[in-house]
């Protein structure tokens, strides 16, 4: 991603999604974490295309997006002290899927082949599905986690962009018959 994709990411999701998690959590968004996030999403895009070299080749909004959780997550933008708590950690794991689901929004608007509809349901709230444990952004942040500390390799990117995958499609679904139910 160049610099001018990456700051007009950085102005339309990553800032202002820091600004909803600082409220929620009380934390500081260090807004030095510009490049830092910039420096790890690099590296794991890298990563990823050299994985996607042995296969499949296209590296889609699914893997772009969970690159760049990733990264955020990595990167830990949020402090609480000189080392980053269990609060900072897990506000620098929403921050990243909230970002994710930012990515995926505006790529699925700006694709020329998506329908008009698609560009509209995902211009909205996302529907997300409910698990029986926990919610949905939880269950990200620790899917996050877990792959964190298991190190970000590209399986774990592929692992979340599939589940990226996952709630697209269940979004597309759920919001196209809210629409025609007339909701």
């Amino acid at each position: 991603m160049d610099d001018t994709e990456y700051l007009k990411l950085w102005n339309s999701g990553i800032r202002p999604h820091s600004k909803i998690v600082e409220e929620i959590t009380g934390l500081k968004f260090e807004l030095n974490s510009q490049q830092r996030i910039h420096r790890e999403y690099e590296v794991l895009r890298t990563m990823i295309h050299a994985e996607m070299q042995n296969g499949f080749n296209h590296i889609d909004r699914h893997k772009i997006a969970a690159a760049m959780m990733f990264a955020i997550a990595k990167a830990t933008p949020f402090q609480s002290g000189p080392n980053a708590s269990f609060a900072a950690r897990l506000a620098s794991e929403l921050l990243g899927v909230m970002t994710g689901f930012q990515i995926i929004c505006d790529l699925v608007r700006s694709n020329p082949e998506s329908d008009t509809v698609k560009k509209q349901i995902f211009g909205a709230r996302l529907i997300l599905p409910q698990p029986a444990k926990d919610n949905y952004l939880i269950f990200l942040a620790k899917l996050i986690y877990k792959a964190k500390i298991k190190g970000c390799t590209a399986e774990n990117i592929l692992m979340l962009s599939n589940a990226l995958y996952v709630l697209e499609e269940y979004h597309d679904r759920e919001a196209r018959a809210e629409l025609s139910r007339g909701l």
